[in-house]
């Protein structure tokens, strides 16, 4: 039996191991995981320092604002040191001047935090990383979610809201 190994690539994390999954489960076949010379590719953003792994954020998640990379989860993990946030997501808007900007997305049950959160994060984010709207996480979203609440469905609820309410 091999040990399992880590490596980055490019700040991504792959991993090598005979205890991988097969696969995916996919309309009742197994879908084989995509391998690179034997290396599952992860997609996770990462840093080996001090003899520990830390992951930073899926890459697939990442975007460009004003030709600035931001990552979500950055933005996430300054918004969920917030005493009343109980989770957050940030999620790109597309904006014809600077290609995305970001929109945060939070639970909470203080409903006018929306309205103070900007004024929150001004010192603690850089400009092209503040979020430019605030919108509560539907119930509808939390109730339907199961164990984790996709990013991808919170993006189609945003859109739909975003766009009715013309925020930008």
């Amino acid at each position: 039996m091999r040990n399992s190994c880590l490596r980055l690539v490019n700040n991504e994390i792959h991993i090598q191991a005979d205890s991988l999954a097969l696969g995916y489960w996919w309309q009742g076949k197994i879908l084989p995981l995509a391998l690179v010379n034997g290396w599952f590719v992860s997609h996770d953003k990462g840093t080996f320092s001090g003899g520990e792994w830390r992951i930073l954020g899926r890459l697939d998640n990442q975007f460009f604002s004003g030709g600035e990379g931001i990552q979500p989860e950055d933005i996430e993990s300054i918004l969920n040191s917030h005493p009343d946030i109980k989770q957050s997501f940030v999620i790109p808007i597309a904006d014809k001047e600077f290609g995305h900007r970001p929109v945060a997305v939070i639970e909470s049950d203080n409903q006018q935090l929306v309205t103070s959160l900007s004024q929150w994060l001004n010192h603690r984010l850089a400009a092209f990383q503040r979020p430019i709207a605030y919108y509560l996480l539907s119930s509808m979203l939390i109730d339907n979610a199961g164990i984790k609440l996709s990013r991808r469905n919170i993006k189609q609820w945003l859109l739909q809201h975003h766009n009715d309410n013309q925020v930008d």
